[in-house]
């Protein structure tokens, strides 16, 4: 005979057969942990998710006290507000005076996280989103599902720790280890006084935001943590927001938490306030992805803003660097040492400034730079295609050097030149300046020495395109290495930078090269007045008889010249020579030691100047002229 089957029964409690309970219409005269706080008088536990939902509809229920540690699966959240205020929704610690004034009280959430998928903020509202103060403990890997609100997309899930300046405390948000998913196009943000930390956080969509800005005005020593023991990475289309610390005390934000750009964005916002950001922390750029960090400030203020980026980069993508403030007094600060990031990084837009003091601030990969941007700073780059400016040093009209691994210029590159002291670009490899513009900013003392040494590499080609008036540049051999030397220009390295250089940067300006092939070379060219790209001899001397049957040579000589170049007659009975020279000319008519005839009228400007060969010189009724010069 079989045995009868046992009916096992067990006892369920109430708490624990709700699964959804709604928060009462009752305000803030009972705390979350009492059971008035919730519809049919139910505290949710740990298997509960807590609904807040449009019942809440009395003006005073627009804050609720949290009573102690509540422990729930999730938060699911249909209106952030209730529909007489205009303010969002807030869950508060609960504050007691005895014995010391303290804010008590944790919210544990499980699994089911923050929902707020189906939200609406009311038309009517402007400032509506759910505020939580009291630290925060995750107890499982959960999803945050956060939708852009339409009557107020900013900040739509609020972590505001405390701004109070009568008591500090930790306001943690405590990720347990494990995985917050950001859902959803709007903002979860967290404020004010907290440390987040231990786990990670992955947004998937919309935004996260770290702020410290907000009620600057009042509160002081707030202070915003992100620690190591948190990471945070960010995907395709999402944004990481670091904001600013506030104008008084001593707040700031303190970030050493890792970050992965997982082609996404991390921004550093400004609003108008005053200090600094100043991330610290691991950035990786996963390879394959073109993520970008951005600032963006919406500061009238005249003083120039510095965010800093301390962070060390590693990494194989793609990192873009866009300053995109209007204000051309900002500089943003590469400080990270010993970065290993071997993809390229970007300057896009604005002007940055590498401070980093060993290894390199943007890694062992290509940084290349904008047309439009500028590159600056004391520390140390990777290899650099620079299409927009390089102007070595911290600040305008200092001296300093920057130095970069292989480097090509194609945009300009600025020096400052104060007396005897100039600017340096340090070259690890070679140089190649072809096409780029050269600018001198000349300080208080002049440019008092003979030259001046502005970038050292392994070797050096090409020429500027342009250079500042009145300066020339010449590389110059140095040991195994070459400089770039500038000095205040002769005539000479001025006509041809104005008649050769800037006309075809490719054409060699050298005062013995012959870049038109028309048999005059650069020195003559600029003796006789000629054209130096023109392919045609049109200043070429001109030869007559005379009435005695002498050979005359008749030439126009620029004045400038006189001063930096010596011009001789030769002549010859044959066209292999042996030839016979004249002495230089001068600047007055005479008869030279070799016998011939100088006529030198000084009046016109250029000179007139006609030479007299006399045919006693001549053999079988042959005699050849040239001229001839000499850089002095």
């Amino acid at each position: 005979m079989k045995a009868a089957p046992l009916l096992a029964l067990s006892l369920v409690s109430a708490a624990n057969a709700q699964n959804v309970i709604t928060k009462a219409d009752i305000g803030t005269s009972a705390a979350l942990t009492a059971g008035t706080a919730w519809v049919g008088g139910i505290v949710p536990g740990p298997a509960d998710t807590a609904l807040f939902d449009a019942t809440m509809a009395s003006s005073s229920n627009s804050l609720a006290q949290i009573g102690g540690d509540l422990s729930l699966l999730g938060l699911r959240i249909v209106d952030p507000k209730p529909v007489n205020v205009s303010s969002g929704y807030t869950i508060s610690a609960t504050v007691v005076t005895s014995p010391v004034f303290a804010y008590t009280g944790t919210l544990f959430i499980g699994s089911g996280g923050i929902d707020m998928s189906n939200a609406v903020a009311l038309p009517a509202h402007t400032n509506g989103f759910f505020n939580i103060s009291p630290p925060i403990v995750l107890t499982a890997s959960q999803s945050w599902l956060i939708p852009r609100l339409t009557s107020n997309p900013n900040r739509e899930l609020s972590l505001a720790g405390s701004t109070s300046t009568t008591s500090r405390r930790s306001t943690d948000l405590d990720l347990g280890g494990f995985t917050i998913t950001k859902r959803g196009s709007g903002i979860a943000g967290i404020y004010f006084d907290r440390t987040t930390k231990n786990g990670t956080i992955r947004i998937e969509e919309g935004i996260v935001s770290f702020n410290n800005a907000l009620n600057a005005a009042t509160a002081t020593n707030i202070q915003q943590d992100a620690a190591s023991s948190l990471s945070i990475e960010v995907n395709p289309g999402t944004i990481l927001n670091l904001s600013q610390a506030p104008t008084t005390g001593n707040g700031a934000i303190n970030w050493d938490a890792a970050i992965t750009l997982n082609g996404g964005t991390l921004q550093l916002n400004r609003g108008n306030y005053t200090g600094n950001i100043s991330p610290a922390g691991t950035i990786t750029s996963p390879t394959g992805s073109i993520s970008e960090i951005l600032y963006a400030t919406t500061s009238t203020a005249a003083t120039p803003i510095t965010p800093t980026l301390r962070s060390r980069l590693s990494g194989s993508g793609t990192l873009r660097l866009n300053m995109s403030s209007p204000r051309t007094q900002d500089r943003f600060f590469l400080a990270g040492n010993d970065s290993s990031f071997s993809g390229t990084f970007e300057l896009t837009a604005g002007h940055a400034l590498v401070s980093n003091t060993s290894g390199s601030a943007t890694g062992t990969g290509l940084l290349t730079t904008a047309q439009g941007t500028t590159l600056g700073g004391t520390g140390r780059t990777g290899p650099l295609n620079a299409s927009g400016t390089v102007r070595p040093g911290l600040a305008a009209a200092d001296t300093a050097t920057l130095s970069t691994g292989p480097a090509s210029l194609r945009g300009t590159l600025t020096i400052d030149i104060d007396g005897t002291a100039a600017d340096l670009l340090d070259v690890s490899g070679p140089l190649d300046i072809s096409g780029a513009s050269l600018v001198l900013a000349i300080g208080p003392n002049g440019f008092s020495a003979p030259s001046l040494t502005i970038a050292s590499a392994d070797s050096i080609t090409g020429t500027f395109a342009s250079i500042t008036p009145g300066y020339s540049a010449r590389i110059v051999p140095s040991g195994n290495r070459a400089s770039l030397v500038v000095s205040p220009a002769s005539a000479f390295d001025s006509w041809a930078q104005a008649s050769i250089t800037a006309v075809n940067p490719n054409a060699n300006p050298a005062f013995d090269a012959d870049p038109d092939f028309d048999g005059i070379a650069n020195g003559l060219e600029w003796i006789l007045g000629g054209l130096p790209l023109n392919g045609s001899p049109s200043a070429a001397p001109t030869t007559s008889l005379d009435g005695s049957g002498n050979l005359v040579l008749s030439f126009s000589r620029t004045e400038t010249s006189i001063p930096e170049a010596s011009l001789f007659v030769e002549f010859s009975t044959s066209p292999a020579g042996p030839w016979s020279s004249s002495a230089p000319l001068g600047t007055t008519s005479s008869t030279d030691p070799s016998g011939l005839l100088i006529s030198i009228n000084p009046i016109p400007s250029p000179d007139q100047i006609s030479v007299t060969i006399p045919a006693s010189l001549s053999s079988s009724g042959r005699l050849f002229i040239r001229l001839r010069t000499r850089k002095l």
